[in-house]
């Protein structure tokens, strides 16, 4: 009877683990989208060659200045959205970064539909949250097409976020 017993809390134990594991599985939700604006005071600059526009803007505050997902294509315009994650670990955790666009000629001559790489946040309690997006910087960049933003983790898709650039 005892090591019927204590099978049985085994048992218990076990899928009251697995269960409160499984509830902590990162997640996403967009918050806000469309037309957004960003001051760069506290912010860093940075290269990266792998995106299609070199410069990354990072540590803006941003905020909505319109709700869509029809984008006019302007120069210096950042459409952008703005995302909670959670069931994250604690600390720093790479998410992975992906932007899908419509097909553009960059200046040394090549074509581009997107890029994707690393991008590090800080998770506090499990939750990360921020915005993301895209400046048209550049003329080349001014495209009208489908674009569309994802963040993963580990293989799995928490956020996505699509955009149509529409000729002003």
């Amino acid at each position: 009877m005892k090591l019927v017993l204590s099978f049985l809390v085994f048992l218990i134990s076990f899928s009251c683990f697995a269960t409160s594991k499984s509830a902590v599985t990162p997640q996403g939700n967009v918050t806000e989208y469309g037309i957004f604006a960003y001051t760069r005071n506290g912010g860093t600059s940075w290269v990266n060659p792998i995106s299609t526009t070199p410069i990354i803007h990072e540590g803006t505050k941003s905020f909505l200045i319109k709700k869509s997902n029809q984008i006019p294509v302007i120069k210096s315009l950042y459409f952008a959205f703005s995302y909670k994650l959670s069931g994250l670990p604690d600390g720093e955790v790479l998410l992975d970064w992906r932007v899908i666009h419509p097909e553009m000629q960059k200046p040394d001559g090549t074509t581009s539909t997107g890029y994707s790489y690393k991008r590090p946040v800080t998770v506090k309690n499990g939750v990360t949250s921020g915005t993301s997006g895209y400046t048209f910087d550049e003329p080349y960049e001014m495209v009208s097409g489908e674009w569309q933003f994802i963040y993963s983790y580990k293989g799995q898709q928490l956020v996505s976020q699509k955009f149509f650039t529409v000729e002003s």
